[in-house]
């Protein structure tokens, strides 16, 4: 339902959503603008807080961003004062999402050029310098029969360049077939997700235990 379908979907601003979140019986808690790529409108987020606040239910909500680490528009279209209130929110937090534990991994999940690997650790490490509240998502579906350990070393220690408790921030997410994929899968990419995925999370759990970095578990 990501496609802004007319007759699935219509037009709403900030404070309609918000007020259309207050209003519901049962409130989660939590606030999540997914995607995606909830960054190629960066203002989302302070407008949300704002709405929010309006609202007179910022105290209890914590309101969450996904990041696809894809693009700069957070530096490039926020001023610095903008920055700040984003990072001084009390009930903010968001997360980056690696896609791939390495150049290759990365061009089989995203079809996109593998020296954009790299990026996501340069906006990531911005974020942290930035003071943001982050966290992590890895996929792990990969084409690749051999040997994980060497890739996934390589990967950790580039976590841990970052901060070296972010291993620790960092969520294997779970992929599985849903409707729209199911049309696209071929027997490569139905055993990275049946078979490939499991044995990528094999690896990272075992260089995370051998730097006592925690058990490494699965979101779903």
């Amino acid at each position: 339902m990501l496609g802004a379908l007319p007759g699935k979907s219509e037009w709403a601003t900030v404070d309609q959503l918000v007020d259309a979140y207050a209003r519901l019986e049962d409130r989660p808690p939590i606030l999540d603008l997914s995607g995606g790529q909830p960054e190629l409108s960066p203002e989302w987020v302070l407008w949300t807080m704002s709405a929010l606040e309006r609202a007179g239910i910022d105290k209890s909500t914590y309101l969450w961003s996904d990041d696809n680490l894809s693009n700069d528009y957070f530096w490039r279209h926020l001023t610095a004062q903008e920055r700040e209130r984003i990072v001084a929110y009390p009930g903010y937090g968001k997360v980056g999402c690696f896609k791939g534990f390495d150049e290759s991994s990365f061009a089989f999940n995203t079809e996109a050029a593998k020296d954009l690997f790299d990026r996501q650790f340069e906006l990531f490490d911005r974020y942290v310098k930035e003071g943001l509240d982050i966290y992590a998502y890895v996929t792990f579906t990969h084409p690749d029969e051999g040997s994980l350990m060497p890739a996934m070393e390589r990967f950790v220690d580039r976590l841990q360049m970052i901060d070296h408790e972010l291993p620790a921030r960092t969520i294997p997410l779970e992929i599985s077939a849903y409707g729209p994929v199911q049309g696209r899968l071929d027997d490569r990419r139905r055993w990275a997700m049946e078979v490939g995925q499991y044995r990528a999370l094999d690896a990272w759990q075992e260089v995370l235990l051998s730097r006592r970095l925690g058990s490494g578990g699965v979101h779903e």
